[in-house]
């Protein structure tokens, strides 16, 4: 693409550059044609043609070289550069990079070049080691003075950097690139600024790789910014500061991975500052503001409180529960802003005792927490005790009390339609009102209320219920549901991801499928619902898979038809299951037989760590007498295993047998004739006959019946030699030659279904034919000793 030229010229024949009253970022149309071309070109792709795409970002560079900071005042032409930086290298984006420092003042603080120049600066630590790469020695210099000149522009105007809308996005983005450590885009960039990018992306993905050498050449430049942002920081207004209050995060993060003490001596100071750890017990018991530090009911100051726990070690988050949390955590629960560093809490709790403190502190208030519709907190408190197995039936002990539920127990039968729905047993049912229907004559008894629609708090936390250990009276309560109930469940946006649980019983999955019967197509035809029902078929095994493909071959076209259906009818292949039943359960049983298969391969892993370590275990603290009998037991066990694979391969070595006996009966006394009159030869067949008979179990002439095989390992073949030593002998590649040209004859299917009245009959038939190869070999071979012996004679 030809370079173009930027500046307008007006009827007046002066430029945009030399007008004073022309508005920044207005642009000619021309120059805004160029751009969208250039946005264009990039969304197309140039079909993996580098060349091409070579010279098209050499000629925008070189256009940018001269117009770039104008171009990037454009709301435009911004976005459209920072699209162009994913498809650069960092070889292209130096001389724009040396251009912006020129011009700090501008495209610090501009509203849109300040967001050109963030998102250049997340190349720079690519753009300083292609820098070393560079031979020319005078322009590592100029490029190493524009990183210093930034840095000192920082640091010179960090008062007003630090709290400015754009230009402290900009000093994010900056200490990022020196402290070389990857920070979240949410701390970086604003939620509008995140969302644009989505609008901007390429198939070309942005990649930032930290450089060693820009943190290490610079790394007393970013301690200097990281100390005086700190001496410049008001914590009474800075940290309830949106501009400021992100940055802070940002040295935060950065301090945590690569200077730990230094972010211990931060963490301290904050703490101090805004004194987090006070408790005010003089004030009343009402007064939940004063109750609790300003920085925790800030919109903007409770994000970093959370960071602090999400920064924390096991010890400093017991710490900040002991002095934050504690006598004060109903405060925090119903507090509107305050709630969500309480649900952060049980997002970070990994140790069982601490998750006892907090369920023993939080159940007397959740039926008060659920009023307030903090609902959250309950949610996150069932994820903690699922992840750290801690009291799991206290909680739901706690929580059917909190929707009236738990007493009487019939009661407790209910608890899903009512946490699914969260409304309480008496809002639900309203057992008053039906009987003064009832009474009246306008309501029947029988008549209950169905649930409708679920919420999506409730789905979580049924969710998590129904991933505990035990799970029983939640899975019942669910199969208690009606089937008009239960096919709203499916087909409802939220509850049919609680459909989606598979650590229920096998006896509740059955039960369940029951009720469904007779009503699949109504969910099939459902969007959310053939999602779910989808879900259902991938973990039902093969005869509830038949019982499925039955219900909904009854209404086929209705289901072809359907633009949800369809897909189903087509990922459960109905039509083969309608025309040919049994090539399509021979088809659902080799794919759950491949799905279970790599199910316990990757279960057998974690299985086997666990085994080694329980053993490891029992070494340490069992006698060594007790090892010793552990050792026979092993022995023991090996030689079984050993017996069994010599009974599976005798077994193979048989049927082959017997396959090859049938085809022709000749075929032994072929081989014998073609056997070549050699000593060495007649020594391999020796060891081969040998084999065979040691795989079959059968006895050997040559070696004495006191010599046995002691293991047997997978994956070689035990071969005893004429002087009757055990040795290991080559790899089964023969036996499985042998197997392959067996199943290649097509008789191998006939052979295994023979009865079991017939294989004694063909058994004896093997060995005779056996015992006649025998002998012609070990005639053979006696005339082929004859045979050397005479012609030693003769020579």
């Amino acid at each position: 693409m030809p370079k173009r030229k930027f500046y307008h010229v007006d009827r007046h024949g002066s430029t945009v550059h030399n007008d004073k009253k022309a508005k920044i970022g207005i642009l000619s149309e021309d120059v805004m044609s160029y751009y969208r071309n250039v946005s264009s070109s990039l969304e197309n792709g140039f079909d993996d043609d580098q060349d091409l795409k070579e010279e098209f970002l050499t000629n925008v560079y070189n256009t940018l070289r001269d117009e770039g900071i104008q171009v990037s005042q454009n709301q435009t032409v911004s976005r459209i550069l920072e699209v162009l930086f994913s498809h650069s290298k960092p070889s292209h984006m130096q001389d724009l990079f040396c251009l912006f420092c020129r011009e700090l003042t501008v495209v610090v603080f501009d509203r849109f070049a300040s967001h050109v120049f963030q998102a250049l600066i997340q190349y720079l630590p690519a753009m300083y080691d292609e820098r070393d790469k560079e031979d020319n020695s005078a322009w590592q210099k100029s490029f190493h003075e524009n990183v210093q000149t930034l840095c000192g522009f920082m640091e010179s105007h960090l008062r007003d950097v630090m709290t400015h809308t754009y230009g402290s996005h900009v000093l994010r983005s900056f200490l990022e690139a020196l402290g070389g450590v990857h920070v979240k885009e949410d701390v970086v960039r604003s939620r509008v600024s995140r969302g644009q990018r989505k609008d901007n992306e390429t198939t070309a993905q942005r990649e930032k790789a930290m450089s060693q050498a820009l943190t290490a050449a610079f790394q007393s430049s970013f301690k200097d910014i990281t100390d005086k942002l700190v001496r410049l920081c008001n914590f009474e207004d800075h940290l309830a500061d949106q501009n400021f209050c992100p940055v802070l995060q940002t040295s935060m993060l950065i301090l945590h991975k690569t200077a730990p003490d230094q972010y211990k001596v931060l963490v301290d100071t904050i703490i101090d500052k805004t004194r987090l750890f006070e408790n005010n017990e003089d004030v009343g018991v009402d007064d939940v503001a004063n109750r609790l530090p300003d920085i925790v009911q800030n919109e903007v100051g409770s994000y970093l409180v959370e960071l602090l726990l999400s920064l924390a070690s096991e010890s400093q988050l017991q710490e900040l529960y002991n002095k934050l949390f504690k006598k004060r955590i109903i405060y925090f629960a119903v507090h509107p802003i305050a709630n969500y560093i309480l649900q952060k809490m049980l997002s970070c709790v990994r140790q069982s005792d601490m998750m006892e403190e907090l369920l023993t502190d939080i159940k007397p208030y959740l039926e008060d927490i659920l009023a307030v519709n903090h609902i959250g907190i309950v949610t996150k408190l069932a994820e903690a005790c699922r992840r750290t197995n801690t009291g799991q039936e206290d909680f739901l002990k706690a929580l059917m009390g909190a929707f009236h539920c738990l007493e009487p127990e019939d009661r407790q039968k209910k608890v899903a339609p009512l946490l699914a729905s969260l409304q309480t047993y008496e809002v639900f049912f309203n057992p008053g009102q039906n009987q003064a229907e009832t009474k009246e004559g306008e309501k029947p008894a029988s008549s209950m209320p169905l649930l409708k629609a679920v919420n999506i708090h409730g789905s979580l936390m049924l969710q998590q219920l129904l991933q505990f250990q035990r799970t029983q009276q939640v899975a019942s309560s669910l199969v208690g549901l009606t089937t008009p109930e239960l096919v709203s469940l499916c087909c409802d946006r939220c509850g049919s991801h609680i459909v989606d649980i598979r650590t229920v019983l096998e006896k509740n999955k059955v039960a369940f499928l029951k009720k469904l019967q007779g009503s699949y197509i109504n969910i099939a035809c459902n969007r959310n619902g053939s999602r779910c029902l989808e879900n259902v078929w991938n973990a039902s095994a093969l005869k509830q898979k038949i019982h499925i493909a039955e219900d909904l071959a009854k209404n086929q076209e209705r289901l072809e038809g359907d633009q949800w259906g369809r897909f189903l009818y087509r990922n459960f292949a109905l039509f083969k299951f309608s025309q040919r039943r049994k090539e399509w359960m021979d088809v659902q049983a080799a794919s759950s037989k491949k799905k279970q298969l790599i199910k316990d391969i990757l279960e057998g892993s974690s299985k086997k760590s666990r085994k080694k370590k329980d053993k490891r275990h029992e070494n340490e603290t069992q006698p060594s007498s007790v090892h010793q009998v552990e050792n026979l037991d092993g022995l023991d066990q090996l030689e079984g295993k050993a017996s069994k694979e010599i009974e599976v391969v005798q077994g193979k070595e048989l049927k082959s047998e017997a396959l090859s006996a049938k085809n022709s009966e000749g075929h032994f006394s072929a081989e014998t004739e073609n056997i070549p009159h050699s000593t060495e030869q007649s020594k391999k067949r020796k060891r081969k006959k040998e084999k065979k008979r040691l795989v079959r179990g059968e006895g050997s002439d040559d070696v004495t019946e006191s010599k046995e095989v002691a293991t047997f390992k997978s994956g070689h073949r035990i071969e005893q030699t004429e002087e009757g030593n055990i040795v290991h002998n080559k790899k089964h590649k023969k036996l499985k030659e042998q197997e392959k040209m067996v199943s290649g004859t097509g008789k191998l299917q006939k052979t295994q279904n023979v009865d079991r009245k017939d294989e004694n009959q063909v058994e004896e038939s093997i060995s005779k034919k056996m015992k006649r190869k025998k002998k012609e070999k070990d005639s053979a071979a006696v005339e082929a000793e004859c045979s050397v012996k005479k012609k030693k004679k003769k020579v």
